[in-house]
């Protein structure tokens, strides 16, 4: 059955794009911290980003630069290189960033060895995307960890909701 809704000059990358960019602004913008020592890299996350429809946050290329940007800029997520300048990892930064701001962080990363992972697991990291990437990788692994902080800030409210009169909590034994 045709299409009576779209002619084939309707459907064009053009049209497309401008559509998927109108969606953008329809969500409210996420604010993303860039934390990278490579200034290419930086440059090209920033196009990237603004392209998927993200506002940046900020930049900082060591931890210390980080907790400080991630704190005064109160970014959405955080995108992190492992290796920074300045002698503190990426990894001890995220944790402080996690644990003190409550901000999802997404490792950016050409490290893949077990330990590395390992130790970005234990840091409390919402993702692990290694370079090189893919700009369609790059905004999955920021949706999806976008999605996961929200649903669990939503549970930890829930959880600490009181309950409604007339509601028995079970005893315990």
């Amino acid at each position: 059955m045709r299409n009576h809704f779209f002619s084939k000059q309707d459907v064009t990358p053009t049209t497309l794009r401008s559509s998927v960019t109108l969606d953008n602004y329809i969500m409210s913008k996420k604010r993303i911290l860039i934390v990278e020592d490579e200034a290419l890299t930086v440059l090209a996350l920033k196009h990237e980003l603004a392209e998927l429809g993200y506002e940046i946050a900020g930049d900082a290329s060591t931890a210390a630069d980080a907790l400080r940007a991630a704190e005064h800029n109160r970014a959405d997520l955080v995108l992190m290189d492992i290796q920074l300048d300045g002698g503190i990892s990426g990894v001890a930064a995220a944790a402080a960033i996690r644990g003190h701001l409550d901000i999802p962080v997404v490792f950016l990363t050409a490290h893949a060895s077990a330990e590395t992972v390992g130790r970005a697991v234990e840091s409390g990291a919402f993702g692990y995307l290694l370079k090189p990437y893919t700009v369609p990788e790059l905004k999955a692994a920021i949706d999806i960890a976008l999605h996961k902080h929200n649903t669990e800030t939503a549970m930890r409210r829930a959880l600490s909701a009181p309950l409604p009169a007339g509601v028995v909590q079970p005893q315990s034994t």
